[in-house]
């Protein structure tokens, strides 16, 4: 749909906009992996301008910052499965056959510039036509699953994070997130990596489940992030709600950050509600009466003590 957008849409315009002015086009694909994306915006441009594209100035930046991904990006050669989505006319006019694999032609690939870029920093490039980055949208999740397991398969990396699981169950049924999840992690699992996700709950206050399709059970450990408004005062709270196997720490602690870094503090006392997203102060005398609710002595009928 994102790819289809660009076709009929996006870019059409931009050529519209400068041909009469000063032909010069200039786009970002950020994080563009092993080069897939800026490929396809570069022969989706030789297709909507034919040879009129020889008069005009375009330049495709890719970056990514990983740089074996980026390697494989510029070597353009790609497998017979990677092409599969690509129509056969495509195919044929933009690639050459070498070994049961498909290598870009230098035409292709001359008109993109490949870098290393962490989009955490500052923007590489100013006075931009057009920004293309990834988003979960231009997917289903069959696709990301098997793009994600592609990438594990080839990178063999020790750990992995999906930031976030909620941008991903946003574009699909509950049972197909569901279904996506758990084939996610029985694939880590298979291949001995460690997966960290995260999830973010529809309340700025939280929620009564991780996630709408309540994946809680195939997980080994949770880690919760609450926000606990006290006194007109936002705060962050932290606990471990499970840690397979783990006797760990059931209190809700304090959380901050600050120029330092990050810091687990002191637990809240005195609060109650705060994983429900309702937290309320709670008066030390009703915390004694209550807690002497349960440790008083009770004889049973019937029995003598």
């Amino acid at each position: 749909m994102a790819f289809k957008a660009l076709e009929e849409t996006v870019l059409p315009a931009l050529i519209h906009k400068q041909k009469d002015t000063q032909r010069s086009l200039c786009i970002w694909s950020a994080g563009c992996a092993t080069g897939e994306e800026p490929y396809s915006i570069a022969m989706l441009l030789m297709e909507l301008m034919g040879n009129d594209i020889e008069r005009w100035n375009v330049t495709i930046m890719a970056t990514d910052i990983d740089t074996k991904a980026l390697q494989r990006a510029q070597d353009g050669l790609f497998s017979q499965k990677d092409v599969e989505s690509i129509q056969q006319a495509w195919r044929d006019k933009y690639f050459v056959s070498e070994n049961k694999s498909f290598r870009v032609l230098p035409a292709v690939r001359q008109m993109v510039t490949f870098e290393v870029h962490n989009l955490v920093s500052d923007l590489p490039y100013h006075d931009l036509d057009l920004v293309v980055c990834e988003y979960p949208e231009s997917a289903g999740l069959e696709d990301h699953l098997i793009k994600m397991k592609k990438i594990i398969t080839e990178f063999k990396p020790n750990r992995i994070a999906v930031d976030s699981l909620s941008a991903l169950e946003r574009v699909s049924t509950i049972k197909g997130f569901r279904e996506f999840v758990i084939g996610l992690t029985s694939y880590i699992k298979h291949h001995e990596v460690a997966g960290l996700f995260t999830a973010t709950t529809l309340s700025l206050m939280g929620g009564t489940s991780i996630t709408e399709a309540h994946i809680s059970t195939i997980t080994d450990s949770i880690i919760l992030l609450r926000y606990v408004e006290m006194y007109g005062e936002m705060q962050r709270g932290l606990t471990v709600l499970k840690m397979r196997g783990s006797k760990h720490d059931k209190d809700i602690r304090r959380f901050t950050i600050d120029g330092e870094g990050m810091h687990i503090g002191e637990p809240f006392r005195n609060v109650t509600g705060i994983l429900t997203g309702s937290p309320v102060y709670v008066a030390p005398t009703e915390i004694d009466r209550i807690d002497g609710l349960f440790k008083e002595e009770r004889v049973l009928p019937g029995r003598n003590e």
